[in-house]
C-alpha cells in the first residue's frame, strides 16, 4: 500500500508542485487494528519557504489527505517535511 500512497502523491507533487524532490511513505500499526500512513515530503528549505508564506502548505496536505481517502484508502495519514538542506 505504501507504494501506491507514494505513486498517488508524486503524481500531485509533479503537476502542481514540482519542487519537491522525494516521498517517502512508512506506515505504523495503531492499537494492533489500525494502520497509520506517514507520508515524508523532501524539499529545501528555500524552496518551501514560499509555499509556507502563501499558505499552500494546508492546501498541500489537505488535497493529498482527500485525494488518497478517495482512491479509497480510509486509513489515517500524516503529511511531513523532510528539509534536504539540513544535516
Amino acid at each position: 500500500m505504501e507504494k501506491v500512497i507514494s505513486k498517488i502523491v508524486k503524481y500531485i507533487l509533479e503537476k502542481k508542485y514540482p519542487v519537491f524532490s522525494d516521498v517517502q511513505v512508512t506506515s505504523v500499526r495503531d492499537y494492533e487494528r489500525y494502520i497509520k500512513y506517514n507520508i515524508f515530503l523532501t524539499i529545501d528549505y528555500s524552496d518551501f519557504e514560499p509555499i509556507r508564506i502563501s499558505g499552500d502548505w494546508d492546501i498541500l496536505k489537505s488535497e493529498i489527505k482527500n485525494v488518497i481517502k478517495m482512491s479509497g484508502i480510509d486509513n489515517y495519514v500524516n503529511v511531513y517535511l523532510n528539509f534536504s538542506d539540513e544535516e
